[in-house]
This record gives structure tokens, C-alpha cells and sequence, in this order.
């Protein structure tokens, strides 16, 4: 029916141009006609035609007038009709197993992008594919989605920063289903955002299982400590973020607080589309790639995050998240891990029994017998009540630990009922593409190429540098190709004086020394604080 329709179109199209023409090609045929006749004849056609099937067109140009006598002169009337391509509904700048390659992995998750899929087939070795021609191969094949936001937007205020850290924006997504092994179900989990608005570089982000207080504030002290302190932090209207203990504190650290308006997300534009491209690029593989934990999840996305986003080029920007981040990286604003970790301790008043215990969720920590029947005031971490840290009359007295009764601990052995039973289907792409991207960033880690500091370089020991890996962890800090001489002996000399030193000194004492000095000063600065930092913590 449609090639009727067509075939239809074409005759009606041809008919008329044979209109148009048949006058002259019957005087061009009895070459009756005299000179400049033609000529006329055709200007005076043309200034009569007053609409074009099928066309928007009003009028026609010479040349192709003469185009349309021509080819009915050697063709005849079929000749007028528009001839359909050899290759037509064929890719002719993809190659066919390419093209297969690319519609295999579409139909395998047809969330996916077609970014998404042109670095996925990146990823298999297949490059220099253009996303015009595979984005219309798509189109035609009726692989693409096309989603249209209806309804007014309220006009807002553009937040322009021209600095990194002059503006954060923060906010929360619903996002995977996943076993909870303490609760023994199934739970939605909550990816807290946090995204500086001049670099567009993420502080931080994860996933949690609950969007309460104590996870946005554990993901805001882990933002602080990989980039440092934001001069203003634009948070939403929810009730997780309205806190006076955060507000106070973020008012020590000289952080302003601000809130968006009620029913206006078009203000937080930047951090909604961040969580848009994690959706798009990073939620559609993670769904299909059988991921069981929230452990899991976070690992491939921490992965996904450095190596796809933040060394991706913005549009917005022209240049990726991580190198207009270091632009500005001589302003950023840099505070003592221990002291960050101190202010957001959280606190609660508790009388220690006469057997030396202080209990808190329920679980019993032991204190010294001094404190016995006084009340003290216990300050914890949320996500880490390992220890806890005792004060009485705002002077702290000691850290306590959780008192274990002989070898029986409360915890009931792992059965395997408490295993998470799933019955999805893993898209072995997605996997693969997943996995991929978390051995890179495991093998960047370790080789310490970045100053970043990560959640995997928070939870394990720090690692004692020897002296070629002192020497290449300042070259890639400074951007530096190699040493002078000079610069060598004196690097020698501090650390055969007072090395070695652990990697996470280092990279502290560097980052403080970029906030106030950059990049540009004498290499004696560095080792200096280095040492101020290493003698500062006791190491040995």
C-alpha cells in the first residue's frame, strides 16, 4: 500500500512538470521556434506556476526547468519520475558488520544512547564510527526513542560561576532495586549528588540505601575531602536537607547554605542533568549487568564517573569536567581530614552503667571505670560505630570500642537464605563494559596517577612509597616531564633524611600546597611541607 501511495506521489510530480515543459519540447521538436523564444517562453512559465505538488515550493529556477526538458528528451516521460537509489535503505558510510555490531547492541538494551553505543563498540576495538550517520541508520530502522517534556517552565536565573568550588548543587535519585542483607529484602537505592557548577566535576556521589541525613553527610565530607571546601552549597527543599547541626557546621567550614524554591527544579538544571546522563548512560548498562550488591554498584560506578564522565569533553564547556577543574585548583580551600571528620560527629548524652558500659543502637561499648555512673557525652560516625569517642564536660576522655561478652559476638552466621535470589537476565555487554571501566580505574589507582582521593583509597592501609615512587608520584603531581639535577639531589636528600613517606601524607600535603602556591613553586616547597605533614601525623 505504501509503495502505491508512493508510485502515486511520483506520477502526479511527473505530470506536472510535463505541464510546465510540453509547450517548448513540442517547438524544440519542430524547431519552429525563433531565436530567444525559448528563452522568453520560459520566463514567462515560470512567473505562472503558483504551487508544487508535494512540495512547499512557489516557484522554480531556470536551470532546472531546463533539467526537467532534458531529460524528458532522452527518457521520455518516465525520465521525469525521480529514480530511487541502488543503495537505498543501506548504510553508505557504515560498514554492514559494523552496522550489525551497533544494532545488536541497540536491541540489546534499547535504552541505550547512541553515544552510549558508539563507546560501547569503542570499547570492542571498533572506532571512527560518526554518530550522524549511525544516530539516522537508527532513526530509519525505528531504534530511537524520542521523549517530549510537555507543560510551562517558570522562567529562572541562570547560577554562572566563574570559579571551580564557588557553587555546588546537590540533590537525590530513586534509583536501583537491590537485596538488603541486613534487612532481609529488597530496597530501592538512593544516588546523592553533589556537582560543582563552573567545572561541572562531581565532588562526589553514591549510592545508599536511605536518602537520611547521615548519608548526605557522609557524601558530603567525602566531596569536601577529594575537592575541597565550596564557598556555597544550593541544596533542595526536602526534609533530609533542612538540618541545623549541617547548616552550623557548614557555617564553621565558611560555607553558605542555600535552598531552592518550592516546586522549581528548573533551578537545579546542572546537577538534574548530570543525574539525566547517569540514567542514560550509566543506569541502562548497570540494570542488565546482574549487579547484587550495593558494594558492587558503587564500585562500577566510581569507575564509570572518573574514566567516562569527568574524562569526557563537555558540551558546555569544550573542555572535560577534570581539566577546568584544575584551572581554578590553586583557590580550592582545603581542610584536615580528622578535623572534617571531628565536626560532623554526630552526639548524644548517655549515663555509663556501673559495669562500664555506654550503650548506642543497642550495641555496648566499654569505657574506663573512672566514668562509671557519670554521664558523658558520646560522639559517633554513623556509617563506622567500630569506635566511638567519649567526652565529659566538652574535654574528650577516650575512644571506646564494642564490648564483646567471651568469643559470642550477637552476629548470627550467614545461611544461605540471607543470599539475595534474583532471577535477571545479565546483558553480557553491559557487564563486560562495566567490569572493563573498574579494572582501568583499579590499575589508575594503584599506580597513583591521581590527587583524587577515592573511596577505595580512604578504606585500604596507606602504602609506604619507595623512592622511584616518590620521585614519579611528584612528577605526576606537578605535571612534570623529569627533574633537573638540582632538583633530583634535593628530592634525595629529604627522603634518605626523613622518608619514607605514606602515600596519603603526600598527597595531602600536595593538595594543601597546590591551594596556596599552584603548581609553579621551587620543588624545596613541596618537600618541605611533605615533611611538615609527615612529622605533623608521627609517622615513621
Amino acid at each position: 500500500m505504501k509503495e502505491n501511495e508512493e508510485e502515486k506521489k511520483e506520477f502526479e510530480k511527473a505530470l506536472f512538470k510535463y505541464g510546465l515543459i510540453a509547450p517548448l519540447v513540442e517547438k524544440i521538436k519542430a524547431k519552429s521556434c525563433e531565436y530567444g523564444e525559448i528563452s522568453e517562453l520560459i520566463k514567462k512559465f515560470l512567473g505562472n506556476i503558483k504551487s508544487i505538488p508535494y512540495s512547499g515550493k512557489k516557484s522554480l529556477s531556470r536551470a532546472t526547468l531546463y533539467n526537467y526538458i532534458v531529460r524528458f528528451l532522452k527518457n521520455g516521460f518516465d525520465g521525469l519520475k525521480q529514480k530511487k537509489r541502488s543503495d537505498c535503505g543501506k548504510s553508505r558510510k557504515l560498514k554492514e558488520d559494523v552496522l550489525q555490531k551497533a544494532i545488536e547492541l541497540k536491541k540489546e538494551n534499547p535504552e541505550r544512547s547512541t553515544l552510549k553505543v558508539i563507546r560501547l563498540l569503542k570499547h570492542n576495538g571498533i572506532t571512527n564510527i560518526k554518530y550522524g550517520s549511525l544516530h539516522k541508520n537508527f532513526q530509519q530502522l525505528g531504534l530511537t526513542q524520542k521523549i517530549f517534556h510537555q507543560g510551562e517552565q517558570k522562567p529562572t536565573h541562570h547560577f554562572i560561576r566563574e570559579f571551580a568550588n564557588e557553587l555546588w548543587q546537590s540533590d537525590v535519585k530513586y534509583s536501583l532495586w537491590l537485596y538488603q542483607p541486613e534487612r532481609k529484602i529488597k530496597m530501592q537505592t538512593r544516588l546523592i549528588v553533589f556537582i560543582d557548577k563552573a567545572s561541572r566535576i562531581i565532588p562526589h556521589a553514591e549510592f545508599y540505601w536511605r536518602d537520611n541525613l547521615p548519608a548526605l553527610e557522609n557524601c558530603f565530607i567525602k566531596a569536601i575531602i577529594k575537592r575541597g571546601i565550596p564557598d556555597a552549597v544550593y541544596m533542595d527543599n526536602q526534609s533530609i536537607f533542612r538540618s541545623e547541626f549541617f547548616q552550623a557546621v557548614c557555617m564553621e567550614l565558611g560555607c553558605r547554605v542555600l535552598y531552592t524554591q518550592p516546586y522549581s527544579p528548573q533551578s537545579k538544571g546542572t546537577v538534574e542533568s548530570f543525574i539525566g546522563f547517569v540514567e542514560s548512560d550509566f543506569l541502562t548498562e548497570a540494570r542488565v549487568a546482574g549487579i547484587q550488591t550495593l558494594e558492587e554498584l558503587n564500585h562500577f560506578f566510581f569507575a564509570w564517573l572518573e574514566l567516562e564522565y569527568h574524562e569526557k569533553v563537555h558540551s558546555g564547556l569544550g573542555e572535560t569536567p577534570n581539566e577546568r577543574y584544575q584551572k581554578d585548583i590553586a583557590r580550592i580551600r582545603i581542610v584536615d581530614i580528622e578535623t572534617l571528620h571531628e565536626k560532623f560527629l554526630y552526639r548524644a548524652k548517655r549515663k555509663v552503667t556501673g559495669t562500664c558500659l555506654v550503650k548506642i543502637f543497642g550495641k555496648e561499648y566499654l569505657v574506663d571505670e573512672k566514668l562509671a555512673f557519670r554521664e558523658v557525652e558520646v560522639r559517633y560516625d554513623y556509617f563506622d560505630q567500630k569506635e566511638i569517642y567519649i567526652y565529659a564536660h566538652g574535654e574528650f576522655m577516650q575512644k571506646a570500642y564494642k564490648f564483646v561478652p567471651g568469643k559470642y559476638s550477637g552476629i548470627k552466621p550467614k545461611s544461605k537464605s540471607d543470599e539475595p535470589q534474583t532471577k535477571q537476565q545479565i546483558v553480557q555487554s553491559a557487564r563486560s563494559y562495566l567490569e572493563n571501566l573498574a579494572l582501568i580505574y583499579q590499575r589508575t589507582l594503584q599506580q597513583g596517577d591521581s590527587l583524587v582521593l577515592t573511596e577505595e583509597s580512604q578504606t585500604k592501609k596507606p602504602k609506604a612509597l619507595k623512592y622511584e615512587e616518590f620521585t614519579k608520584y611528584l612528577q605526576l603531581a606537578l605535571g612534570r616531564e623529569n627533574f633537573s639535577e638540582i632538583e633530583q639531589k634535593e628530592i634525595e636528600n629529604y627522603f634518605q633524611k626523613y622518608g619514607p613517606f605514606l602515600s596519603e601524607t603526600v598527597k595531602q600535603a600536595l593538595l594543601s600546597s597546590f591551594s596556596k602556591k599552584g603548581k609553579s613553586a621551587h620543588i624545596s616547597y613541596y618537600l618541605q611541607q611533605i615533611v611538615k605533614y609527615h612529622q605533623k601525623k608521627g609517622e615513621k
